[in-house]
């Protein structure tokens, strides 16, 4: 996600923060970031304080400062204020605890990356999108014409709660009939126990980080992510730019996506800095049987879909509105 901003827009300065543990968890890159700006930085987060005199010192003569998900300090609030700079969170809801922790100090500019409750976050908060990189994704889509159903599923990382529903998807395999090859990628290399379900799928573990995200895109007919609860997808938003076809569980935002809708139940809640959010649950014999009834022509008609919302949500479309934003927020 910063990647992409900083490919896209003219930043002066990056501020890389290094959570403890970054390694182990994946997505630890730095070097990707060189020759971006004119000023790269790295700082180690212990969890509770950056280093002062180093912030002050990046932060001093910006305009504006950008921080996705959270600043992780949010000091750098203060300190940004105190210098006459202009801040943005570009904040996950699930991260949002100013209504809990009153003392925290707000930013200059709330921004939300989809609908997801925009309700629960402060009234002056700003929808501005997350966009795709297209240029990543040259040639992606490859249309089903019969056989097998190559099938991808993102677990991203099985701590967030198996946000994803792989567990849910492999229960799911156990009851298909039409032979498929479903490649699961985990990036922290955790994955529910699972086995070889039936001779007809074929199941494929890729653990680990990739250093071109947008490699594990290609090659597959259909993505699937059955979500337990909301928010911001890149892997959704990373299928569509390739044009995969989407299935992805009804709850909120995904219905702002450009994916097939699975029925879900509500089934409880998870535990979240905002405070708890509630959890939705497909019938894995439903999507099984979708799985095994869906036709060329309805993937089809998926991947189109993803391929207009990709346009609509690319850098080219959107990098007007980023930069509007973020001189509001610049004053």
């Amino acid at each position: 996600m910063t990647w992409e901003a900083a490919r896209h827009l003219d930043v002066d300065r990056i501020l890389i923060v290094r959570m403890g543990g970054s390694q182990a968890f994946g997505g630890w890159h730095p070097e990707r970031y060189e020759g971006l700006a004119r000023w790269v930085i790295t700082l180690p987060f212990d969890g509770h304080q950056l280093d002062k005199r180093h912030v002050v010192n990046w932060l001093d003569g910006l305009d504006v400062a950008y921080s996705a998900e959270t600043f992780y300090d949010w000091r750098m609030v203060e300190w940004a204020r105190e210098l006459g700079v202009g801040t943005v969170c570009h904040v996950m809801p699930e991260f949002f605890k100013h209504h809990r922790q009153k003392d925290l100090p707000p930013p200059t500019a709330w921004w939300a990356p989809t609908p997801w409750r925009l309700d629960q976050l402060p009234n002056s908060t700003r929808l501005v999108p997350v966009p795709v990189a297209l240029d990543r994704f040259p040639d992606a889509y490859e249309p089903y014409t019969g056989g097998e159903l190559r099938v991808l599923h993102p677990a991203g990382k099985l701590a967030m709660a198996d946000r994803n529903g792989t567990r849910l998807l492999l229960m799911t395999l156990r009851r298909a009939k039409r032979p498929m090859t479903v490649t699961v990628l985990s990036q922290d290399g955790q994955v529910p126990a699972y086995r070889q379900v039936t001779r007809h799928i074929t199941l494929d573990v890729v653990k680990g980080d990739r250093p071109h995200y947008w490699d594990g895109y290609y090659g597959h007919h259909l993505c699937v992510i059955p979500r337990q609860y909301g928010g911001l997808c890149l892997p959704a938003q990373e299928a569509a730019a390739a044009g995969l076809p989407l299935m992805m569980t009804d709850c909120s935002p995904n219905d702002w996506y450009p994916a097939e809708l699975l029925p879900a139940t509500l089934t409880g809640a998870v535990g979240a800095p905002c405070g708890p959010l509630a959890t939705y649950r497909p019938d894995p014999m439903k999507l099984a049987a979708r799985l095994d009834a869906i036709t060329a022509d309805e993937l089809g008609d998926l991947a189109w879909q993803s391929f207009a919302w990709a346009q609509a949500h690319s850098w080219e479309a959107l990098h007007e509105l980023w930069l509007a934003e973020l001189a509001l927020a610049a004053g």
